[in-house]
């Protein structure tokens, strides 16, 4: 008796088992086949740093999205719709730094894009570029101009990228460690930089530039330009300096 009510548990617990598998089924087809049929009715754009360097708009990014206007989205269907080929089109244009697209349950369709953030820029009469801390090199923007460190110099023409392992004197080493620390970011705002890798700093503060030499040595550099700035310079009322040099061991020369 108690073994045929045990048989007849199984039984329906089997049975509760299937027609729930079945239900699932049921619903996961459903499903697709109701997405099959849909068609993207909302682009929603999220650029997470377009405060601080607002060099691309959400119109932009929509242009890219849709090979330049010739592939419209909205109104597709969601299943024809590449999100990885959408993603390579808007990380062709080097103002992005990384792009993520991904499709909600219903019609909306989501990209998500993050900036690239400047800490330098060159520019001549010719060309000019971004540089970020990684040393890769992308393009300037028509729509804005951002506040950074400014390049000059025959070392930055042409570059392709400020990346260089081969060299102790390291120019990107020395752009990173003046934006690494307040003081320095806001005391320097252009360096050039001639083909030897020599550096000359032109200061915010005062009537004088600053012979820096290769960028080796650095932290011992900036010690005595650090010292010049705070106990030096402000003993000179009149701002007679022209010329502060920093490159020799030991050494603070002004004239």
């Amino acid at each position: 008796m108690f073994d045929n009510f045990n048989v007849a548990k199984e039984t329906k617990a089997k049975i509760f088992k299937t027609i729930g598998l079945i239900i699932v089924l049921g619903l996961g087809i459903f499903s697709v086949f109701s997405f099959s049929k849909k068609r993207c009715d909302t682009i929603k754009i999220d650029i997470v740093n377009k405060e601080e360097y607002p060099f691309l708009t959400e119109k932009d990014i929509l242009f890219l999205s849709s090979s330049s206007g010739t592939d419209i989205l909205k109104g597709k269907l969601m299943k024809d719709i590449d999100l990885i080929d959408i993603e390579r089109k808007i990380l062709k244009n080097n103002l992005v730094e990384s792009c993520q697209v991904h499709a909600g349950m219903g019609v909306t369709l989501f990209i998500d894009v993050k900036l690239q953030e400047p800490i330098a820029r060159f520019a001549d009469d010719e060309s000019g570029y971004y540089v970020n801390k990684m040393g890769d090199v992308f393009q300037l923007s028509k729509q804005y101009t951002s506040r950074v460190l400014m390049l000059t110099g025959g070392y930055f023409k042409g570059k392709k990228t400020l990346k260089d392992k081969f060299y102790e004197d390291d120019v990107l080493q020395f752009i990173n460690r003046i934006n690494d620390e307040a003081f320095w970011k806001a005391q320097i705002t252009q360096i050039d930089v001639d083909s030897s890798r020599n550096i000359n700093i032109v200061p915010l503060v005062g009537n004088h530039t600053v012979t820096f030499g290769r960028p080796i040595n650095i932290e011992d550099k900036l010690g005595k330009l650090r010292y010049f700035y705070k106990s030096i310079l402000p003993s000179d009322k009149y701002n007679n300096f022209k010329k502060i040099s920093v490159q020799f061991k030991g050494q603070i020369v002004c004239e």
